[in-house]
């Protein structure tokens, strides 16, 4: 959403900060096709001291962020 903490989780647990973002992020890109008010509209009325908007999700909605583990090695 309008700010995140990326994580990784290590195999053995450990979950490592890997960003710090305090705007929209792609985690949640998904709110601008499932959600009545998306990431970038709601920092839009944060800013201009507007209300909020819903944040229901109008449909189940998932995302995924590929890191290349689905590359084949071109070698």
């Amino acid at each position: 959403g309008t700010a995140c903490v990326e994580f990784f989780q290590m195999p053995n647990g450990q979950l490592l900060v890997n960003e710090i973002a305090p705007r929209p992020h792609n985690s949640g890109h998904l709110t601008i096709e499932a959600c009545p008010a998306s990431q970038f509209e709601q920092q839009l009325r944060a800013i201009c001291a507007l209300p909020l908007g819903a944040t229901d999700f109008l449909a189940p909605a998932a995302m995924a962020n590929l890191l290349g583990d689905h590359l084949q090695n071109p070698d």
